[in-house]
């Protein structure tokens, strides 16, 4: 497991065997170790990170990446099968000369580029064709594949790797894939491997649909769509294509992930696979998850696996925390639990004023939480009188105007207001 802390510093904890842990070592880390940070990486600040089967990414904010781990199929892309403990940098001579790179991805023994231009470059293992660039040889190097496929003349904004399998989203919405397509997880009606990229073949009901986040596991792949809706293929033995039942295998083509028993939650805004399992993130800061469960990957307290998404209790949270991101391991969830961010109230002129009453108005934006709101008002800046706004309670992503009525002012006296909004974090309140 990888972390990426707020001051560029990275953490790893786990398996270390092939020193993807990244401090010098092939010891195993049952805590939090910090990543070495003083050769390659030295002066570079990092953004992002991804773990493989056994080798690591960290992508930098110059667009430089760097890697550690196994190495046996070039997964570090430095020209050498040799294993690091430590990070080496990805060679940027060939296919990544004057291109940085925006998001990396890596799974099994691959790994998975965006340049910032929109298009693709991926090094490492490839028997199952999950380089895309039309061989089954492995690269000790990055390749550019952006001419294989109909990858040829498209640019790319997301970029997945499956454990031997690629997906990348396109400029106008649809999902590319290439690779392995052992249980349909390519999507595109076969199981046939793709050593070049084929569309994902989206069924009518899905033509008007915009996908804007993908995820892929072992065998199965999840696509969220600008609606906060999903649809997932693939491999479905656990359940893990959230179609309701597991009475066969794999699924083709997308299907829609059931989310009726969690309607109320939505829109989705995140997705997340594990090897067998998926996760999906919603607006209200809800964690839900399907498939695979035998090691309790799936939070619910209970190693049953499931076959459609259940939002997972936050009981274990404190008062105001909600979770921000999420991802999967081939038998672990991670999920980054934070503070909701603070409800932003607004004061606005007061209108309907005469000698004894006015109208007090505001906007108060509770940026996805629960918002009760107040006015203080008063003839000094010390207010000393409250008065509930209506509506009392706002909740949503977007400024709503509230308003509140006060009567039995003094007549020839100037007062002063603000719009109070009280979120999970405490009160925040606008300007007088």
């Amino acid at each position: 497991t990888l972390a990426l802390c707020a001051d560029g510093t990275l953490a790893a904890w786990g398996r270390n065997n092939f020193g993807q842990l990244g401090d010098g070592s092939q010891v195993d880390r049952f805590a939090p170790v910090a990543v070495d940070l003083s050769g390659v990486l030295a002066g570079k600040r990092v953004i992002g990170m991804v773990a493989g089967g056994g080798h690591s990414l960290a992508l930098c904010a110059d667009g430089t990446v760097a890697a550690w781990g196994v190495n046996s199929n070039g997964q570090l892309g430095d020209g050498t099968d040799s294993d690091s403990a430590v990070p080496v940098l990805v060679d940027q001579s060939g296919a990544l000369a004057g291109k940085p790179v925006a998001a990396i991805a890596a799974a099994g023994s691959h790994s998975i580029a965006l340049c910032r231009d929109g298009t693709v470059v991926t090094w490492g293992y490839n028997r199952r064709g999950q380089l895309g660039n039309d061989t089954d040889d492995s690269s000790l190097l990055p390749i550019d594949i952006g001419d294989f496929g109909v990858l040829s003349g498209q640019t790319f904004t997301a970029i997945a790797a499956g454990e031997q399998s690629g997906l990348a989203i396109s400029s106008d919405g649809r999902v590319a894939a290439w690779g392995w397509n052992s249980n349909g997880q390519l999507g595109d009606g076969t199981t046939t491997s793709r050593p070049t990229a084929v569309w994902v073949a989206f069924p009518e009901s899905m033509a008007s649909k915009t996908v804007v986040g993908i995820a892929t596991g072992y065998e199965h792949s999840i696509a969220l769509f600008a609606d906060g809706t999903m649809a997932a293929w693939g491999e479905n033995s656990s359940g893990q294509v959230g179609k309701g039942t597991t009475d066969y295998f794999d699924v083709r083509t997308p299907e829609f992930v059931l989310t009726e028993p969690v309607s109320s939650e939505l829109p989705v805004v995140s997705v997340a696979a594990g090897s067998t399992h998926s996760m999906a993130l919603t607006i209200n800061g809800k964690l839900m998850s399907w498939g695979y469960n035998r090691s309790g990957q799936l939070g619910d307290g209970t190693t049953d696996s499931r076959d459609i998404p259940e939002i997972l209790d936050a009981g274990a949270l404190r008062t105001g925390e909600r979770v921000m991101a999420v991802d999967g391991g081939s038998s672990h969830t991670v999920a980054l639990v934070a503070s909701p961010p603070a409800p932003q109230p607004e004061t606005l002129l007061a209108d309907d004023v005469d000698d004894t009453g006015a109208t007090l108005r505001g906007l108060v934006n509770a940026n996805g939480t629960l918002a009760a709101v107040r006015f203080e008002y008063g003839p000094t800046t010390d207010y000393g009188s409250t008065v509930a706004a209506s509506p009392v309670e706002v909740t949503g992503g977007i400024s709503v105007p509230v308003s509140a009525v006060v009567s039995g002012l003094l007549a020839d006296t100037s007062y002063h207001f603000r719009v109070v909004a009280e979120g999970p974090g405490g009160a925040v309140a606008g300007e007088d």
